[in-house]
């Protein structure tokens, strides 16, 4: 018995052994502050899907790469887990799980992740939506590639999922969510739910922490136990990888920075997101000047949206105008001004 997990782990695991067989779905939720706030932000519930591939592996499809876990490792890091089943034909399990380890050792997605995050953070409704691709091979993120391979396994599959995209995430950020999968179950389409348990600590949750940072204070909170410099390097001479210390410090920096970006107001927190995905994936080389012209243009488009799905009022419909009016004539003050006039006038004049 591995000392690492507790005897109560053990007897979770058991449980989840007697309940699930290979070729299932597992999904999870991860317990930690920082995915229960990320998962807040993103709207979404689970984290994590994967699949029993043997008896004793998971493949898990994350950082760094593609690979085989034990499944007493991921349950000893949730708080909730939902097993499902898929009404495999004969001969397409033994070909799923064949198509699923060709994609073993290939390395994570990030940028389609980041990607897909951004796009719901900033959009409610797929005001544009994004055109199913059934080729989501090259996609390494967890849903999509596992989509993917059971499309190319299950001709069932394969007919109705394209029935069932709207109730999805695919149209709203190009890519599938783990949510998916249990939306599809709730609707009784394709997939069973077996067995679902919550092993949640009521300690370890977004509730709980908002109440410590609230009683403690932001910073008395994460850094009361703060170590010095010179503890520090003490430390990291006895850790074996000191790689790991880093990245788990690269981690609470992360979730220090995903807590500032949630508190921020919507236009703030937007302007930042649009400002980092374009300086990440633009060619240019851009001056300050530049990304504040291009930022700005993004800007009013965003909120052009906003407005566009809210129920109408006058107030919108003038602050619509004002936005189609800036992004068309920007570069000249006097010839907008000119062309705002003309329309309150043509506005009014219908309203006499």
């Amino acid at each position: 018995m591995d000392k690492k997990y507790t005897i109560k782990q053990y007897e979770l695991y058991e449980e989840f052994k007697q309940k699930v067989q290979v070729g299932d779905f597992i999904l999870t939720q991860t317990d930690s502050y920082i995915y229960s706030l990320a998962r807040s932000i993103l709207k979404i519930e689970y984290d994590h899907l994967l699949v029993l591939i043997k008896e004793d592996q998971l493949l898990h499809i994350g950082w760094p790469q593609i690979r085989i876990i034990n499944p007493l490792q991921i349950l000893s890091q949730s708080s909730r887990y939902i097993i499902f089943r898929p009404p495999y034909q004969e001969g397409e399990l033994q070909k799923f799980i064949m198509y699923l380890q060709t994609s073993l050792k290939a390395d994570y997605d990030y940028q389609k992740l980041l990607q897909g995050m951004i796009k719901k953070l900033v959009n409610k409704v797929p005001t544009d939506p994004i055109p199913f691709l059934p080729n989501l091979k090259s996609s390494r993120v967890c849903t999509d590639l596992i989509f993917y391979w059971l499309e190319a396994s299950s001709a069932k599959f394969r007919e109705l999922l394209p029935n069932y995209l709207g109730y999805l995430d695919y149209p709203l950020i190009g890519s599938f969510t783990p949510d998916d999968i249990n939306t599809l179950a709730k609707m009784n389409v394709y997939f069973q739910i077996i067995h679902q348990k919550e092993i949640q600590n009521p300690e370890n949750t977004i509730k709980s922490l908002g109440k410590n940072i609230q009683n403690q204070g932001f910073s008395n909170f994460f850094f009361a136990q703060t170590p010095s410099v010179k503890q520090l390097k003490k430390l990291i001479k006895f850790i074996p990888y000191p790689q790991s210390f880093i990245g788990l410090l690269q981690q609470l920096l992360f979730g220090l920075q995903l807590i500032k970006l949630y508190q921020m107001t919507k236009k703030k927190r937007v302007k930042i997101l649009l400002r980092f995905v374009v300086k990440r994936f633009t060619k240019d080389e851009l001056d300050e000047k530049k990304l504040k012209k291009i930022l700005k243009g993004l800007m009013l488009l965003v909120d052009i949206m906003d407005i566009i799905i809210q129920p109408f009022s006058w107030k919108s419909y003038i602050r619509l105008v004002g936005n189609i009016v800036e992004l068309a004539f920007s570069t000249n003050q006097s010839l907008k001004d000119q062309v705002i006039k003309m329309i309150l006038k043509e506005i009014f004049k219908s309203k006499l």
